[in-house]
């Protein structure tokens, strides 16, 4: 068998170049040393990543999101003011309850053959509750209904 170098210990053992202060080859510390310092302040250096795409794909991620967020809905509450078939008395009360009201939204909702005033958006029975109490004084067949309410108006 012959005698091994120890250049090729260094290898075989798959030491870095910090193990060539042990084995006594300055020579690759000499080389290596220069080299990792560039690498590394080469990568630190490059700060700004640029990232090139199709423009279609960015007005496609709006629509998704325009047409998501405009149907995202959970199961909530509103109060239901009054209903009839006479759509101007039902418009009387709503402009009756907005002059007493304004922070509380309304919606007007047409079933056939009836109109329906229901007010405000809970997420729980008990928000609700807590405006229906300050209503009944005002309009005393107002109830709490369940209703799907946009997130949005939240």
């Amino acid at each position: 068998m012959g005698r091994m170098k120890r250049n090729s210990v260094c290898e075989l053992a798959g030491y870095g170049f910090a193990s060539c202060f042990f084995f006594g080859k300055t020579s690759y510390c000499r080389f290596l040393l220069p080299l990792l310092f560039f690498i590394t302040s080469t990568v630190f250096a490059q700060s700004a990543i640029e990232i090139i795409r199709d423009p279609r794909v960015d007005m496609l991620v709006s629509r998704y999101s325009e047409v998501h967020h405009k149907k995202a809905s959970i199961d909530g509450f509103r109060i239901q003011i009054t209903a009839g078939s006479n759509r101007t008395s039902v418009y009387q009360t709503k402009s009756q309850f907005s002059s007493l009201f304004p922070k509380i939204r309304q919606y007007m909702v047409y079933q056939a053959p009836n109109f329906k005033l229901r007010v405000g958006n809970y997420r729980t029975r008990l928000e609700a509750y807590k405006d229906l109490q300050k209503i009944i004084p005002a309009f005393n067949g107002a109830f709490i209904i369940r209703e799907e309410i946009k997130i949005s108006e939240l």
